[in-house]
């Protein structure tokens, strides 16, 4: 959403950001803050140990926090809009059109793990109303945005949304940031021993592909270690890694083309999401990612990432051992850095066919 907004900014269009604060707020030098409400919704110690609640009050905060007839479009992002979309749908006379964006679906997950057999996440389980928010969004919705085919189906067939109203606008990466690097530079300005060969890890150590990841560090190779980035300021090591993993943290986007070049694949041990745009992150550095064969990365990485049919730490395991000695591994590499730079994934092309999907809403707003 940065960078769309950003590129909206660059093409003369007012943007303003309503958002919760986080941890990347304040960022220096990102011309956004100028145009930023940060809204705190001040939840209570039950709000935030409840998933639900705490999302229901973020959304009830976001809601209030603008006089929402001073814009011509309003682009929600999930079930963080749901009682925005409630606001627009009782202004009386005309109002915004309303856009929302779907960068993975309650449903989606729940469905993809119904479909595998694997149990539910209590966590999940503990979100599962978030399908309803999204629902009733998707329902009152002039346009809607999913970043991939797999989350337009979800709409469609888990939301019942009309498929004409849904447009895939596939995310854009940054091929200027994210660009190879000589492996040795990379391992020199990071301090790693570049003897070893690395796997990059992007995620928490927690749910299935925490667990997934964990489970299958025991079978890999000696000389393999895997560098885990995780959007926390902890690095706290978890039990069970047998002395394989290397604990980073949270590392600035400016500095991942570093942990991209320095390691040899990327680790994508999970069985949804959206999009998933380490994929293209990765594959821009040269870094071939090795996933399970599922969407997202069937559809978007289908023939430049490593996929494993087997969903077993094993057989995930035993396709990084493997990825790491094939020759063909590099030529996956090149085939990757050519298919983050191609137009299907550049940033102009993302914000291109987003201004479209806002004239249509336009054009076609519920009066």
């Amino acid at each position: 959403m940065h960078d769309v907004c950003t590129g909206l900014v660059d093409r003369g269009i007012d943007v303003y950001i309503t958002c919760q604060p986080s941890l990347y707020l304040p960022a220096r030098d990102v011309p956004l803050l100028a145009h930023l409400n940060a809204v705190d919704a001040d939840l209570t110690a039950a709000e935030i140990d409840n998933p639900f609640l705490g999302m229901w009050r973020t959304s009830q905060a976001l809601a209030q926090a603008e006089n929402w007839n001073e814009y011509d479009v309003v682009h929600l992002q999930s079930h963080y809009g749901y009682h925005t979309a409630l606001r627009l749908a009782r202004m009386p006379g005309p109002r915004p059109a309303l856009v929302s964006t779907f960068h993975l679906t309650a449903i989606g997950g729940m469905v993809r793990l119904q479909e595998l057999g694997i149990p539910q996440e209590p966590d999940l389980l503990q979100t599962q109303p978030a399908a309803v928010m999204e629902a009733t969004i998707a329902g009152l919705s002039d346009r809607l945005i999913a970043v991939s085919q797999q989350v337009h189906d979800d709409l469609t067939r888990g939301y019942g949304v009309a498929p004409e109203n849904v447009s895939v606008v596939y995310n854009g990466v940054d091929t200027e940031l994210f660009a190879p690097l000589p492996r040795a530079e990379a391992c020199g300005q990071l301090g790693i021993d570049p003897g070893l060969r690395y796997v990059l890890y992007v995620g928490p150590f927690f749910g299935f592909r925490g667990d997934m990841l964990l489970d299958s560090l025991s079978p890999l190779d000696p000389d393999v270690r895997v560098l885990a980035i995780w959007p926390l300021t902890d690095t706290c090591l978890p039990e069970r890694t047998r002395d394989r993993l290397v604990p980073v943290g949270y590392v600035p986007p400016e500095q991942m083309p570093l942990y991209y070049a320095a390691a040899d694949l990327l680790a994508y041990p999970l069985v949804y999401t959206g999009f998933g745009l380490t994929l293209l992150e990765a594959s821009a550095c040269g870094c071939v990612p090795v996933a399970f064969n599922l969407p997202p990365a069937s559809e978007v990485v289908p023939h430049t990432a490593w996929l494993v049919n087997d969903i077993s730490p094993q057989a995930f395991a035993g396709a990084i051992n493997a990825a790491l000695r094939h020759p063909k591994t590099p030529h996956k590499a090149e085939a990757g850095i050519r298919l983050a730079r191609s137009h299907r994934f550049s940033r102009d092309r993302m914000i291109d066919e987003t201004l479209a999907v806002y004239q249509t809403a336009l054009s076609h707003r519920t009066p």
